[in-house]
């Protein structure tokens, strides 16, 4: 986001964006943890929020709300080309 600000707002935005922000390498190190570590093989389902395993929200668990996340992603896609 700060990369493509204008160059008068880069000098505020800069130090709020390291404030409150991760650096991308920092960011990336769950997904990459999630993708291929060994500490969750096996396991599926899991929920997982500032490195803590979490109990996902009710409706996540709902199994009626599959089909229909599913129906509106593909009306979404649509609807932009996909």
């Amino acid at each position: 986001m700060a990369r493509e600000a204008p160059y008068w707002v880069k000098p505020v935005l800069s130090p709020v964006m390291k404030a409150f922000f991760a650096a991308p390498e920092a960011a990336a190190l769950p997904v990459v943890l999630l993708a291929g570590g060994k500490q969750l093989e096996g396991r599926t389902g899991c929920y997982f929020h500032a490195w803590e395993e979490k109990s996902p929200a009710p409706i996540a668990l709902d199994p009626a709300e599959g089909p229909r996340l599913w129906q509106a992603a593909e009306e979404l896609l649509r609807a932009h080309g996909g």
